[in-house]
């Protein structure tokens, strides 16, 4: 079984003065949400989605899913005050509702819903990928060359842009291996939790666990600011 979660629980504070979040906002004419939701829905090897989301916007979502035929929901897990914690809500509904047998050959693929431009290749290859090796996150190239500073205002060195990526999402597990991580990062006290800004970075710290790559591609870009729509729009029309 192949379940995708969908993370649609974002404020999207910087994309500014808007009167919800950038997930239900407008792009070539459909919701942003339901561009990725039309691919996990028309994807073969997609069993099941679980959305995240908040309360105020839940009724919205639906709305959204039945207006674009979207089926494959299995329900709806609330969104936490973090990535981390909307994830962990999202796992532990799928907990409740696979049996044992479902929990050991359960592939979970993490997918934020302020990436509209998903493919099904990126799809399909994660699925392989998490088959094969457990754990795999989606990247792309570093084009562009980076630095490092320390204070904000000077540079400090130059990295190698050849030993540097750019990650995207999906990013996928076996279902025991990422809640077994989770399970163990939500055991410690806000104090003892480390700085850990995306589901890969949980596995690889309390699993141990080597985490494989996937290339992903421009298109696959994230939603942030208003310029973004710009950039997005005409990704859209590229074949």
């Amino acid at each position: 079984m192949n379940v995708a979660i969908l993370l649609a629980g974002g404020t999207g504070s910087r994309m500014g003065d808007t009167k919800k979040p950038k997930q239900f906002l407008n792009l070539c004419g459909k919701p942003v949400i339901a561009h990725s939701l039309e691919t996990f829905e028309n994807c073969k090897s997609i069993d099941k989605i679980i959305l995240v989301c908040a309360d105020e916007f839940k009724k919205e979502l639906l709305q959204i899913a039945k207006s674009y035929n979207i089926k494959k929901i299995t329900g709806i897990a609330n969104a936490g005050k973090t990535r981390s914690e909307s994830s962990w809500n999202a796992l532990c509904f799928l907990m409740e509702i696979l049996d044992e047998k479902q929990k050991d050959k359960c592939i979970v693929l993490i997918h934020d819903s302020a990436r509209p431009l998903v493919s099904k290749k990126i799809i399909e290859e994660n699925i392989e990928c998490a088959k094969n090796n457990f754990a795999c996150e989606t990247v792309i190239h570093s084009v562009d060359t980076i630095i490092q500073s320390f204070d904000r205002k000077t540079a400090y060195k130059t990295l190698n842009r050849n030993e540097l990526f750019l990650v995207q999402t999906p990013q996928s597990f076996t279902f025991n291996l990422i809640y077994s991580a989770y399970e163990k990062f939500f055991a410690l006290s806000e104090n003892e939790k480390p700085n850990l800004t995306d589901d890969a970075s949980v596995v690889q710290f309390f699993n141990n666990t080597k985490v494989h790559f996937v290339y992903g591609d421009k298109k696959n870009t994230k939603l942030t600011t208003k310029e973004d729509f710009a950039v997005l729009e005409i990704l859209s029309r590229l074949d």
